[in-house]
């Protein structure tokens, strides 16, 4: 059986064929059940045969029988002297011109889809001949990376005294290590809203080092501080022009 399993059929082509139209019902039948068996058969039909257990032993009672036509002998050669006209014998084989060339129409369609097919997965797979091309691209790569820094920062683990004491002292920080390192690991080195600590050394700027920050200034801030007095010119911390007055 043929490869092919659809072709463009004009059935305008055969209406306005002569022939095709002075033919009864019954050769018709036997023209088109011809014609479908070249169609699927790669467009031939063997109809000299010399092999004597072939059930098909001569070209005119092959074709009867394909065309499950009863008739023999001259009532055959009656329904088929017309048929025959619109094929051809060539060394025993029977064809059709139009179903040759719309089977080559249709075997090179396929091939070109076929071809395209084939590039398109190419392309999409970045594969030769069925082999994976190893191509990744600059922003594949970065995407990986990142990805795998994320995963690094999501990977916790808490400082000991001595890394928080060498970073306080490379930052010259006014924060007791040891009271940093007791907080978080009471609270499970959690911050005060549940949310876990991911970064220590952000966390002891942001809160620890602020805070300190803000308590030194609050200090300076108070009407009692004596640097406040001498500041603004009076014993509380007052500008001098109120005492004046």
């Amino acid at each position: 059986m043929t490869d092919i399993q659809y072709v463009q059929l004009d059935s305008s082509d055969f209406l306005a064929d002569n022939d095709f139209q002075t033919m009864n019902a019954e050769q018709r039948g036997v023209f088109w059940s011809v014609l479908l068996f070249l169609y699927t058969n790669k467009g031939k039909l063997l109809v000299e045969n010399t092999d004597q257990q072939s059930l098909f032993s001569n070209s005119s009672r092959r074709i009867a029988l394909l065309s499950n036509c009863p008739k023999t002998g001259s009532e055959w050669e009656e329904v088929w002297a017309p048929v025959a006209k619109k094929f051809t014998i060539k060394n025993g084989v029977l064809k059709h011109k139009r179903v040759t060339a719309e089977l080559r129409k249709a075997r090179k369609y396929k091939l070109q889809k076929r071809l395209a097919g084939i590039k398109g997965m190419q392309h999409r797979y970045n594969t030769v001949n069925n082999t994976v091309i190893t191509k990744v691209s600059k922003v594949k790569v970065s995407k990986v990376k990142t990805t795998k820094k994320n995963k690094k920062k999501k990977t916790f683990a808490p400082p000991t005294l001595e890394q928080v004491q060498e970073y306080i002292r490379e930052n010259n920080y006014d924060v007791d290590a040891q009271k940093f390192i007791w907080h978080y690991s009471k609270l499970g080195w959690k911050k005060a809203n549940g949310k876990p600590v991911k970064n220590w050394k952000q966390t002891l700027i942001q809160v620890w080092v602020k805070r300190d920050e803000q308590d030194r200034t609050a200090k300076t801030q108070r009407p009692d501080s004596p640097q406040a007095g001498s500041r603004e010119g009076g014993p509380s911390g007052k500008p001098a022009t109120e005492f004046i007055r």
